[in-house]
């Protein structure tokens, strides 16, 4: 079944694979050849930091900066979720991204053409069972705010993910972690109650 650039393939029984090769390989095509390459994880350790005196885009990068991160957004999203964390953090830069900036988004590119033929695999395990992980990193960000992420599972893969930066400035990252929990329990909550 093809559906808004996702294959679903329901040919193992009890099971579902979500394959976006082909919307990877049309952003890589439209990609600048300065992003050519390979990089073996779509973001470097330095990640969430941000230079005190950047050097900002001209405006045809910057457009251009715009358009590959709500691409990979709707990627991330859908069938990716690997990619999660970065296109996260680069959708706070679009207003104004810079040099670091779009080396970023270069990294996750080049991860991306060292991985195209990664697909989302999900299958219940027949438990019953669901299962989320909730994590809080501290005072990550410039403005020493916390990120957080959450999945959810029911045997393999990962129905629901999501990864963003935290809206309070936590004093320890015991409240890091606590944040993160309610920043999740929205959707676990009505994950919970759906299934009901």
């Amino acid at each position: 079944h093809d559906y808004l650039g996702m294959k679903f393939d329901f040919t193992v029984d009890g099971a579902v694979t979500v394959d976006m090769s082909d919307y990877v390989k049309t952003v890589i095509a439209e990609m600048p050849e300065d992003m050519k390459g390979k990089a073996p994880t779509a973001a470097a350790s330095h990640l969430f930091n941000i230079r005190e005196d950047p050097v900002l885009l001209d405006k045809g990068k910057s457009d251009t900066f715009h358009k590959m991160v709500m691409q990979l957004q709707y990627l991330s999203q859908r069938a990716r979720p690997d990619i999660r964390t970065a296109v996260s953090f680069l959708a706070k830069r679009v207003a104004a991204p810079d040099q670091d900036d779009y080396k970023k988004l270069t990294r996750v590119m080049r991860y991306l053409q060292g991985t195209v033929y990664l697909k989302l695999k999900l299958e219940a395990d027949g438990s019953g069972i669901i299962r989320w992980w909730v994590d809080a990193s501290y005072g990550v960000h410039s403005d020493m705010k916390g990120h957080t992420g959450g999945t959810m599972s029911m045997g393999k893969g990962c129905i629901y993910s999501m990864s963003s930066g935290q809206k309070l400035v936590a004093r320890s990252s015991t409240e890091a972690e606590l944040i993160g929990v309610h920043d999740v329990m929205p959707q676990i909550m009505w994950t919970s109650y759906f299934l009901q």
